[in-house]
């Protein structure tokens, strides 16, 4: 009797530890789909944070320089360069790294302000990040000629002029709708985003 009861149990010992290679085959396809969704999830998350991080320097440099610039006459012809900027303290904390101004896509992140108006320049962005910056922050429900935006339902201004792409800062391209920012976000198959120099008033 307990010769029987001892090889039940090792029979049934057997049936739970046994894997066949096709059990092994599901459970390893079910890892890899936890995987790779929770790798996805977290690209986007990366992503999403990134495209949030660049609107706000952006904007506070914008601001920074808009405070400094108010308090003092810059003379007829002379401007702030990204170097006077810097050393001014006027970029957010996160852009200077090693001292070198640089945006979250490790692209260049560099300003120019006159009495006329302040340029952002930045490059190595991507489509998305490109298109999210110019429309949903600036274009869409922005008017860029009176620079008045809407950011969720409360109006803001934000001094918006225009953007413009190119290897120097060229006439402002005032069109904000979404045909007209992907057409300028989209880079030519193999090629690197252009720099973007995006316009605001001082």
């Amino acid at each position: 009797m307990f010769s029987s009861l001892t090889s039940k149990l090792r029979g049934l010992g057997r049936s739970i530890s046994g894997f066949t290679l096709l059990e092994a085959t599901i459970v390893l396809a079910i890892l890899g789909i936890v995987v790779a969704g929770i790798w996805i999830a977290s690209a986007g998350a990366i992503n999403a944070q990134k495209k949030k991080r660049l609107a706000e320097d952006v904007l506070t440099t914008v601001a920074n320089i808009r405070d400094y610039v108010k308090n003092i006459d810059i003379p007829a012809g002379k401007s702030l360069t990204t170097a006077d900027i810097q050393n001014l303290g006027l970029f957010p904390a996160d852009v200077v790294r090693n001292g070198v101004t640089i945006n979250p896509y490790s692209g260049i992140f560099q300003a120019t302000a006159d009495n006329n108006q302040i340029v952002i320049i930045v490059n190595g962005l991507t489509t998305d990040a490109c298109v999210d910056l110019l429309y949903n922050h600036f274009g869409g429900s922005s008017n860029v000629t009176t620079g008045s935006a809407t950011t969720g339902n409360q109006p803001q201004d934000i001094g918006f002029l225009g953007y413009s792409t190119g290897a120097a800062f060229p006439p402002q391209n005032t069109s904000v709708t979404f045909t007209a920012i992907t057409t300028a976000c989209n880079a030519p198959q193999g090629s690197a985003l252009p720099t973007f120099y995006l316009s605001f008033s001082p």
